[in-house]
């Protein structure tokens, strides 16, 4: 069961022109969603999360490396997930090596 801080965190509010409004997961959540509930993927290490985004989520390389390594930490914290800190961990020295 995922926490209640971590269902909040990496949340948006969409606010439509008629009043009524609704949340919507950004990037960084929405992956992190994914990898907590595919129970049956087998990731232990970076380099298996990395091969399951590539090869299983089919993500493109630019497009993880575009996502914010500081709001994935944060996602990572009140998830208490290790998967999701092998994301957050992953995405951070992804975006070290694009620069």
């Amino acid at each position: 069961m995922i926490p209640m801080e971590a269902f909040r965190t990496g949340m948006d509010q969409v606010e439509l022109d008629d009043g009524r409004s609704f949340l919507i997961a950004i990037p960084e959540k929405a992956l992190a969603d994914r990898i907590v509930a595919d129970r049956g993927a087998g990731i232990s290490t970076q380099k298996e999360l990395h091969e399951y985004l590539l090869a299983d989520l089919r993500i493109d390389p630019a497009n993880l490396r575009g996502l914010d390594p500081a709001r994935l930490a944060e996602i990572a914290r009140h998830y208490r997930s290790r998967r999701v800190k092998l994301l957050a961990d992953l995405i951070t020295r992804l975006s070290k090596g694009a620069r």
